[in-house]
């Protein structure tokens, strides 16, 4: 029997994690607007985080934020203003000893966009015409978590403190034997809403069938 899954617009009406950026927001405009008029400042919000553009709020720089952060701490990393030839970003990733792969990232963005895992000097060439700005070259770490950390510290405390710890995981699936990556992806709610993407990016390969018990990772 059918295992009966919910249509997508369904899970994205009530699960929040999955709207987009307005429809996130819209909700709170009503508590901007009192809250602008109460400290009468229409950007109140952006002194929570001083040392970024903006307060963190939109068009942060990756390698300003980058830049405060000792670099015991980051993965082997460069920075480029975007006017770069291609010739130029390699050299300087052979002079850097930063092999391939390597993750190829927007100066500013946000949620991801424009994030790419990038395998070969081709694959380097179509995302940097594909960022069309300045950008990050960091070395790819290979790991199998990611964690997001929130930390906080009022003006005049010397400890802040850490509100939540946020666990990561990368699109995956695991084999049966019998069904495709393709079919495999169309099992799992939260691979459903990538399926487009892994589609035009793995072409025939989505069609492989993986061994029973194997779990293969489909990103970075």
């Amino acid at each position: 029997m059918k295992k009966f899954r919910w249509p997508l617009f369904l899970i994205k009406l009530t699960h929040y994690e999955y709207w987009t950026w307005w429809a996130f927001y819209l909700p709170m405009l009503p508590y901007w607007v009192y809250l602008a008029a109460k400290t009468r400042s229409m950007a109140y919000f952006t002194a929570a985080n001083p040392g970024m553009d903006w307060g963190g709020f939109f068009g942060e720089s990756k390698s300003d934020i980058l830049r405060q952060i000792p670099a015991e701490f980051l993965p082997q990393t460069l920075f480029f203003s975007g006017t770069e030839t291609v010739e130029t970003v390699e050299n300087a990733l052979l002079e850097a000893g930063l092999p391939y792969p390597v993750v190829v990232k927007p100066d500013v963005g946000e949620r991801g966009t424009k994030v790419e895992k990038v395998n070969t000097a081709a694959e380097l060439a179509a995302q940097i015409r594909a960022i069309g700005a300045a950008f990050i070259v960091q070395e790819f770490v290979q790991e199998p978590l990611e964690f997001g950390i929130l930390y906080s510290r009022f003006p005049g405390e010397k400890k802040g403190r850490v509100s939540s710890v946020t666990r990561k995981g990368f699109l995956s699936v695991t084999g049966d034997g019998r069904s495709t990556i393709d079919e495999l992806m169309q099992q799992e709610t939260r691979a459903r809403f990538q399926l487009d993407t892994m589609r035009a990016r793995l072409g025939e390969g989505i069609c492989e069938i993986i061994p029973a018990g194997e779990t293969r990772l489909l990103e970075p």
